[in-house]
């Protein structure tokens, strides 16, 4: 806790002195937001008390929905079972192993580090990312209560086949005959997004009737 507490402190500070930087007065600082405000990592502690889970925008809800609903049961399999959640070697080579009430979870540096660096240029291509989200859904889905399947199925599909929502929208451009690099002209863009906005949308319906259900 005492670390939690000085590393949110330390990017407290830090985003102060980038603001005096840039000559912005350190008077209109406060309305910048709280200290917990200048927090942008993929879970983060809320100012009212909650973990508030972030994500990429381009996300669709069914995918929210699904992580969602796996990180509900896994706390709760945590905390229920009183399990302990240890940052270790084993994590690392095996994410996830759990040797009698023990959890192995790969050192924050190496997720920090390594993992959300190669989740962010190579997504699935790479094995590392392949190994880690397939073990953490396997655990995860383990200890969800099976009325949920159908939420988190999207989630299991897109493993599956081990393409993300990122990746589907870069297929797309290649199918136009676009490769990275290239200078992609404005009417192809807005065709691909017009695109995905459609599918987004039906998705958002299909999400709904989920959730009712």
């Amino acid at each position: 806790l005492t670390d939690l507490v000085y590393t949110i402190r330390r990017r407290h500070d830090h985003m102060k002195k980038l603001l005096e930087k840039n000559k912005i007065n350190p008077a209109t600082i406060k309305s910048y937001g709280k200290i917990l405000d200048f927090s942008w990592h993929a879970v983060r502690i809320n100012k009212i008390g909650t973990l508030e889970q972030r994500t990429m925008d381009m996300n669709h809800p069914k995918y929210v929905v699904a992580g969602t609903v796996l990180l509900k049961y896994v706390f709760r399999k945590v905390q229920q079972d009183f399990m302990d959640v240890v940052q270790s070697d084993t994590g690392a080579e095996e994410p996830f192993r759990i040797e009698d009430n023990t959890v192995h979870i790969p050192p924050h540096t190496y997720v920090r580090k390594e993992l959300q660096r190669k989740a962010v240029y190579s997504g699935f291509e790479d094995p590392d990312i392949r190994k880690h989200t397939k073990r953490f859904f396997s655990f995860a889905k383990k200890v969800t209560d099976k009325k949920y399947y159908p939420a988190i199925k999207p989630l299991e599909n897109m493993i599956k086949r081990n393409m993300s929502v990122s990746d589907v929208i870069i297929r797309k451009f290649q199918k136009k005959g676009y490769k990275k690099g290239c200078c992609v002209p404005d009417d192809v863009c807005a065709e691909v997004a017009l695109s995905s906005s459609g599918q987004m949308y039906k998705e958002i319906e299909h999400t709904k009737r989920t959730v009712e259900g």
